[in-house]
C-alpha cells in the first residue's frame, strides 16, 4: 500500500502501522516536511490523523514512543495553518523536543513569520511565540526550559541582545550548568540562540531582498522589498513606498427621523467587527470591497485590512485575498473592482 494522503492513515490498523513498511512510508512523508519547511494542509492533516491512531485506547506504548517524533515534525510543518492556540501550545511544549529530533524550529518560525505577513502585523504573532517560549516547561537537566532562560537574563543579558561569546560564557562557565551533559548544553545554546532570534528581528530581515508576498493584477504573487515594508511599517517613504488608493469618503445623506420602529435588520457594520460583518453577511468579493473602502478610508489603514483579509483566508475564506492586488508598475496596492 502506497501512503501519499492524510485520508490513508484514517484506514490504517493499528496493526498496519506497526509494521516497518507503514512507518517507513511515513517517515518520508515527514523529511519532506522537515527538508522543504512546507505549510500545507496535509502536514496538518497528517498530524491529526496520527494523533487520533495513537490515541486510542488499544495502542501500546512502543507504537506511540515511535511514531511521536513524526508527529512532531508535522506539528512545526503546519504551524500556518494551525490556529494561534495550535502554534502557542506546540512552541510552549514542544520546542526542546523538536530541536531534540533535528527538527529546524528557528526556520519553521521564520518561515510561519514571512508566510503570515507578521512584519506588518507589527509582529503579533511573534510576540504570542516569545511569550510561549519564556513559559516553555519541558525539562533540560531536571530544569525547565523558563527556568534557564530567566537564569541566562539575570546574568547581565536582561534587555539586550546576546551573542554567541556571551552565551557560550554563561553554559560554560556558570555553576548551575555544570551538571548538564555535552549534548544538553548544545542544546540550551540552541535555544538561547532561538529567542534571541525571534526577540532582536533586524539582523534577520535585512539578510533578504524580498520578505512580503503580496497579490499582484491578476492574482499572482509579487514579493515586496524588506525596505519598502519597514518604510510602511514606520511611515517613511524609501521611493514609491506601496499604499493603497485613497478611497473617496462616503457620502452621507441626510436621514429622516424615524417615527416608529422599524422591523430588525442585519447589525450595522459598526456594532461588529468587519471580519464578524464580511463572515455573518457572507458579502460576495465586490461587496466586501465597497464594505472595506468606507470602514478604511484611509491610505495607512491598508495594515488593518490586510490583517483582516488574512485572518479570512485562515478561516477558510480564500475568495477575498483576490479583492486587492500589488501593481509593480507604480508600486501600489489597489482595490480589485
Amino acid at each position: 500500500m502506497l501512503i501519499n494522503e492524510p485520508e490513508q492513515i484514517n484506514d490504517l490498523t493499528l496493526e498496519e502501522l506497526e509494521s516497518d513498511d507503514v512507518f517507513n512510508q511515513i517517515r518520508v512523508l515527514a523529511d519532506s516536511c522537515k527538508e522543504n519547511a512546507r505549510f500545507d494542509s496535509d502536514a496538518v492533516q497528517m498530524r491529526r490523523a496520527l494523533e487520533a491512531k495513537l490515541k486510542l485506547p488499544e495502542t501500546n506504548e512502543y507504537l506511540k514512543a515511535r511514531y511521536a517524533p513524526l508527529v512532531l515534525v508535522f506539528k512545526f510543518s503546519g504551524l500556518l495553518v494551525g490556529s494561534d492556540y495550535d502554534r502557542v501550545e506546540i512552541v510552549k511544549n514542544q520546542t526542546v523536543e523538536a530541536l531534540k529530533n533535528g527538527i529546524d524550529v528557528k526556520s519553521c518560525l521564520n518561515d510561519y513569520f514571512i508566510a503570515s505577513n507578521d512584519l506588518l502585523l507589527d509582529y503579533a504573532g511573534r510576540r504570542k511565540i516569545i511569550q510561549a517560549l519564556r513559559e516553555n516547561q519541558e525539562l533540560l537537566g531536571g530544569t525547565p526550559l523558563k527556568d534557564w532562560l530567566a537564569r541566562f537574563a539575570a546574568s547581565g543579558q536582561a534587555g539586550k541582545r546576546s551573542g554567541t561569546l556571551e552565551r557560550l560564557n554563561f553554559i560554560n562557565n556558570n555553576s548551575e550548568t555544570k551538571s548538564l551533559k555535552k549534548d544538553e548544553k548544545e542544546l540550551l545554546r540552541k535555544l538561547f540562540e532561538l529567542l534571541d532570534f525571534l526577540e532582536y528581528t533586524d539582523e534577520e530581515e535585512m539578510k533578504s531582498d524580498w520578505d512580503v508576498l503580496v497579490r499582484g493584477k491578476n492574482g499572482e504573487e509579487v514579493r515586496m522589498k524588506m525596505a519598502d515594508f519597514r518604510a510602511m511599517k514606520s511611515g517613511v517613504r524609501t521611493q514609491e513606498v506601496a499604499v493603497f488608493e485613497p478611497a473617496e469618503a462616503p457620502k452621507v445623506k441626510p436621514v429622516k427621523e424615524a417615527s416608529a420602529p422599524v422591523a430588525h435588520v442585519n447589525e450595522k457594520p459598526e456594532e461588529i467587527s468587519p471580519l464578524d460583518y464580511i463572515i455573518k453577511n457572507n458579502l460576495a468579493p465586490a461587496q466586501c470591497v465597497a464594505y472595506l473602502k468606507k470602514q478604511f478610508p484611509e491610505p495607512a489603514d491598508f495594515k488593518k485590512v490586510l490583517k483582516i483579509l488574512n485572518e479570512l483566508n485562515r478561516q477558510g475564506y480564500a475568495q477575498y485575498m483576490d479583492i486587492i492586488y500589488f501593481d509593480q508598475t507604480d508600486e501600489k496596492f489597489h482595490w480589485n473592482e
